[in-house]
């Protein structure tokens, strides 16, 4: 069984990679999850913000589609915008675990 944790993530422009969304979001560094580990959230919190804004989520680890470890957090829960110092100190005093 997965836990739900808080975990930082950054929206980027998907350049390059074979998805159908334009802007994506993956987990900051620091936290003990791969950076270039896919994250399923709400495409309104994706395209809602410029791209590289910082979001504090509440997320699990899955891999329920048989495929690569991937976060996963629901469409409908709330969200923190963060602003890049926001989002290193919750990193640095650890509050991703």
């Amino acid at each position: 069984m997965s836990i739900y944790r808080k975990v930082v993530v950054q929206s980027y422009l998907a350049r390059g990679e074979k998805s159908s969304s334009t802007i994506r979001a993956r987990p900051v560094d620091g936290q003990g999850l791969d950076v270039d580990m896919h994250v399923e959230c709400s495409s309104n919190m994706r395209n809602g913000h410029p791209v590289g804004t910082f979001f504090l989520i509440t997320a699990q680890v899955t891999d329920r589609q048989s495929g690569p470890p991937f976060l996963y957090t629901s469409f409908r829960w709330v969200y923190d915008v963060l602003s890049p110092a926001a989002a290193q100190k919750f990193i640095r005093e650890g509050g991703w675990h």
